[in-house]
């Protein structure tokens, strides 16, 4: 067979099991992304591959996978750059205050947490030498994730989002994603370098985001004022995307930060996203998003992790996971006039790790800091993280009457 043949057949599976089971978990009030990353998870060797290995082996061969890979890494591409544009800098400097101090005590904690816990499972692994530091940072990295996508549409469906606990909640996640973006490309950065030019890596990082600043965003922004088309201005962006991209993937940091950087650069430039959330937006979540969640699927073998003692350190992971979140909006909401339903409520919004975490899980996975057991225990931690939000909230008066999408902006 052909590789465009198999992928095609791959693409046909994977759309379909996606769209099938994410409508199953949204009629019990879930975000259709949950389906969908259970999907990818059911189609790899934790079921399709258990239970038929044969047809699992014919359709999904691992010569293929790079292929697929290729193919739903360039949409996360598109994607990253559509998140970057929906980041709202005025809601972040209109709460400042209530964000910082959340924020900071939200990704704080649980990255301590997450530090304390990995040094014992990089001697269980066999972690060492200048391994070590990499690994222990991105373990803490990977317990502070909030995913803002899907954050935002979990807010509007509980109609929170003209509140102050969903104003705050957004603009949490957002500085979050930010902070977490960068925090990870200078991690992998440590994984490229040599130990005689470790800090190289950032320098270069220091570099881009220096010619960014000064030099792309004034020439995206002048060329963005002199056109008025909708295709030239799409046009534009893109390209400036793509080519930020392209400059993060050569300096060994991943192609999706450079697109995510370049959306948050110039989304002030910006009257309003409609005009790429309505072109790039379905292609994304129909398709190029579902094969993602199957690749990591693939990826990921819970059989890994059946022995009792693996169990068990998969659910501490999930637990140091919940508390390390939740603790700072526990701590910090009453100081800011929260009750304690809405902190409770914001300590659940937070915890929602979704698509942001699986990207960075394979991230790490592709750079040699996470071995294969510890993957798939962070894997189940990001799936159970975000699939208790919403009945949290319900549970704590929040109730939702919609269907919960997975990324239509706040920013119209």
């Amino acid at each position: 067979m052909s590789p465009i043949f198999v992928l095609l057949l791959q693409a046909i599976v994977i759309v379909a099991a996606a769209r099938s089971v994410g409508a199953a978990f949204q009629r019990f009030g879930q975000p259709a992304v949950v389906g969908e990353m259970v999907a990818g998870l059911l189609l790899g060797p934790s079921l399709f591959g258990a239970l038929a290995p044969g047809l699992s082996a014919w359709l999904f061969p691992p010569a293929s996978l790079d292929l697929l890979n290729a193919f739903s890494q360039f949409g996360l591409v598109l994607f990253m750059l559509l998140v970057g544009l929906h980041l709202d800098s005025r809601v972040l400097r209109a709460n400042s205050r209530l964000v910082l101090a959340t924020s900071y005590t939200s990704m704080l904690l649980p990255f301590a947490f997450g530090v304390l816990l990995a040094w014992p499972l990089a001697r269980q692994f066999g972690v060492d030498g200048s391994a070590r530091l990499p690994f222990v940072l991105f373990v803490g990295l990977s317990l502070s994730i909030t995913a803002f996508p899907v954050l935002v549409r979990i807010v509007g469906a509980h109609h929170l989002s003209a509140t102050r606990l969903g104003t705050v909640a957004v603009a949490c996640a957002a500085f979050d994603d930010v902070t977490a973006w960068i925090a990870l490309a200078m991690v992998t950065s440590l994984v490229q370098a040599e130990s005689a030019h470790a800090w190289a890596p950032v320098l270069w990082l220091a570099v881009y985001a220096a010619a960014m600043l000064l030099v792309a965003r004034p020439v995206v922004q002048r060329l963005l004022q002199r056109v008025h088309d909708d295709d030239a201005r799409f046009t534009i962006v893109l390209i400036a995307a793509l080519g930020s991209a392209a400059a993060t993937e050569s300096i060994g940091i991943h192609a999706l930060f450079g697109s995510f950087f370049l959306g948050a650069l110039v989304a002030r430039e910006l009257p309003g996203t409609q005009l790429f959330t309505s072109r790039i937006e379905p292609l994304a979540l129909v398709l190029f998003l579902p094969l993602f969640f199957a690749f990591t699927g693939l990826r990921t073998n819970l059989f890994l992790i059946t022995s009792p003692w693996l169990i068990a350190e998969a659910v501490l992971v999930l637990l140091v996971a919940i508390a390390g979140k939740a603790a700072g909006p526990l701590i910090i909401g009453p100081r800011l006039g929260f009750d304690r339903r809405e902190s409770l409520a914001l300590a659940a919004l937070l915890n929602t790790r979704g698509l942001v975490e699986l990207v960075v899980l394979n991230i790490g996975l592709e750079r040699g800091l996470l071995p294969p057991p510890l993957f798939a225990m962070l894997m189940m931690m990001a799936l159970v993280t975000t699939a208790m939000t919403s009945p949290l909230l319900r549970r704590l008066g929040y109730p939702t009457t919609a269907p919960i999408e997975l990324v239509r902006s706040a920013r119209r």
